[in-house]
């Protein structure tokens, strides 16, 4: 419950950014950096040391996250940035759309 809760105050408040500060350059990445380093650190801080241990430790089975994650990232901030093309409801729409 904390976390749709969480999520959707995010994306209120993500409408809200995009629609008053339109005119800032960076702020789709500013954005989308400020989503993957939350959910980075949060269950660091959380969790402590617990979080990390069943990461992968080979280099191999690492750079598959490190691949998903850079798309994810892409996807994010692409979306995010569409937001300076496009109205609100449009994105949600597509971005539920490929659900």
């Amino acid at each position: 419950a904390v976390f749709v809760c969480a999520m959707i105050s995010h994306e209120v408040a993500l409408e809200g950014a995009s629609r008053d500060y339109a005119e800032l350059r960076g702020l789709s990445e500013s954005v989308t950096l400020f989503q993957f380093g939350s959910c980075a650190l949060l269950p660091v801080l959380i969790n402590g040391r617990t979080a990390t241990s069943a990461f992968p430790s080979t280099h191999p089975a690492l750079w598959k996250y490190v691949q998903l994650s850079a798309l994810v990232f892409g996807a994010t901030a692409l979306a995010t940035a569409s937001l300076s093309y496009v109205p609100y409801p449009v994105k949600i729409v597509f971005k539920s759309a490929k659900l």
